[in-house]
């Protein structure tokens, strides 16, 4: 017995990784979901769970994962692994992954970073910046006052 739940991932790879890379990294969700290579490479699992990988020559460029359904209370410890272990191989980015059975709706969704820890931070530093002006925004903050609070913060192009 589980919860239900839904997962949703974009990687954008480093330059030059292997697909036989990605799909080590993969490996956890992978045998976990039983999904099997030719599934994966052809962009086709079973049910509602999706993937789709964009692979330019020999390298895997970009990869997008959703899954839904009943999983087991330890899916996240997978997801987790599966996040480690794109350390090095992917650019830093965020896998959302949500509780649909939990009445604790601030806890519903988590969200787990991967990719090298300093480039992680800074990503993390862009999202909550974001994050933090869709709110000011939101109350009424002008555009010019968010323009200056990014330059400021280091977030202007």
């Amino acid at each position: 017995m589980g919860y239900d739940h839904s997962m949703n991932v974009e990687i954008d790879f480093k330059p030059g990784v292997s697909i036989d890379a990605a799909l080590a990294a993969l490996k956890p969700l992978s045998d976990y979901c039983g999904w099997e290579r030719e599934g994966l490479l052809r962009n086709k699992l079973s049910g509602d769970d999706s993937i789709e990988i964009t692979v330019e020559e020999d390298a895997i460029l970009h990869m997008s994962i959703y899954t839904c359904g009943e999983v087991s209370h330890s899916y996240p410890d997978l997801v987790r692994d599966f996040a480690e272990r794109l350390r090095g191989i992917a650019e830093a980015g965020s896998i959302e992954l949500r509780d649909h059975d939990t009445g604790d709706l601030e806890n519903a969704i988590s969200t787990i970073w991967y990719g090298d820890p300093d480039e992680v931070v800074a990503a993390q530093r862009v999202d909550a910046w974001q994050e933090a002006a869709a709110l000011l925004q939101g109350v009424g903050t002008s555009e010019e006052v968010l323009k200056a609070m990014a330059t400021i913060g280091g977030f202007s192009t």
